[in-house]
């Protein structure tokens, strides 16, 4: 009994560090999009220069893939249907050269 106790006590004790950390690196991320100095965040958070960097590639993609889906969404289908007449002309013109 007394083992299932203690066993119990250390998924709550590491639940409750995993909760810990990703508090923190939301803090990092957020720290890293108002252009704090990654050094300035490690001392503040604790994050070693690894972690904040990956918290940064990270934020970095994620905005690329945003801004690639907004580009995306933003076009229309008369706008499509002209750029695949542009792409079939300009194939057809190098096919002839």
């Amino acid at each position: 009994m007394q083992e299932a106790i203690f066993s119990w006590e250390r998924r709550e004790e590491r639940a409750r560090q995993e909760g810990f950390q990703q508090i923190i690196q939301e803090i990092a991320k957020k720290m890293l999009a108002k252009g704090m100095e990654i050094g300035t965040i490690c001392d503040l958070t604790g994050l070693t220069l690894d972690q904040v960097e990956q918290l940064r590639n990270g934020m970095d993609w994620n905005h690329r893939i945003l801004k690639a889906f907004s580009s995306i969404r933003s076009l229309n289908c008369s706008s499509l249907a002209a750029s695949r007449k542009e792409v079939c002309e300009n194939a057809h013109h190098f096919a002839e050269i």
